[in-house]
């Protein structure tokens, strides 16, 4: 967490907060004194405000919502945790389009944004609304690593009751799977969902026709197996 943070609000403590759930109203102090009144979120009868919190964590989603004149506190680490080649860009666009919505009154307006990664490229570029030098800067990472738009994904997702059995399945596809020039990583565990353990392969593919009938032909191949033993097999094309 950066110096300023610790020096306006006075803890290090960082609590994130759901907008999804329950709204959110508090105060939050900013080094140069003045107190600023947040509240964000969706009407809920069972919510009551807290007032004890002396730092607070707020992810305001760029919604459309006019924030005139006001200091807005962003938790833009959520997005940066995420598994996803996309998360540097999906934060950047996070941080750039509030800025956008954050003093648009005569009065202007600053947006602090509260981080345990300020040095991450997706703030820094943000903190600059440097947007052709991130653009610049992602392209040539994903060009280095052979992600889309370089290339195209397929995700194989297997899943079942017993872990095993995801994760065996999910080892055989990837022995099954005979894409020229492909890349194909996993297995990799998923955390559970509806009772069931999931494990998934990633394809990254030169050649997008090829890739898809290399992974259909293993899918044929070893789904009347998988549903033996209770495994689903999904396959997502450019999955999002």
């Amino acid at each position: 967490m950066g110096e300023a943070c610790l020096d306006g609000a006075g803890s290090a403590k960082m609590v994130p907060v759901s907008l999804r759930s329950a709204p959110l109203e508090a105060e939050v102090t900013i080094p140069d004194g003045r107190i600023v009144r947040v509240r964000v979120g969706v009407p809920d009868d069972s919510y009551i405000p807290t007032r004890e919190l002396d730092t607070v964590t707020v992810e305001l989603y760029a919604n459309g919502e006019h924030i005139a004149a006001v200091n807005t506190v962003l938790d833009a680490d959520q997005t940066l945790r995420f598994p996803d080649f996309r998360a540097e860009e999906r934060t950047f666009s996070l941080v750039t389009q509030l800025a956008g919505r954050t003093g648009r009154g005569e009065r202007g307006g600053r947006v602090l944004v509260q981080t345990i990664a300020p040095d991450a490229r997706s703030i820094a570029f943000a903190s600059h609304h440097d947007s052709d030098g991130f653009l610049a800067d992602e392209l040539g990472r994903r060009e280095a690593l052979g992600y889309p738009p370089f290339s195209s994904l397929i995700r194989v997702l297997c899943s079942a009751v017993q872990e095993g059995d995801a994760r065996a399945a999910a080892t055989a596809l990837r022995r099954q799977i005979a894409a020229p020039g492909a890349v194909v990583l996993g297995p990799a565990p998923l955390f559970r969902l509806r009772g069931r353990a999931r494990s998934q392969l990633v394809i990254k593919a030169g050649d997008r026709a090829a890739a898809i009938r290399a992974v259909g032909a293993a899918i044929d191949e070893l789904s009347v197996r998988a549903a033996k033993r209770g495994v689903s097999l999904s396959v997502d094309v450019d999955p999002q």
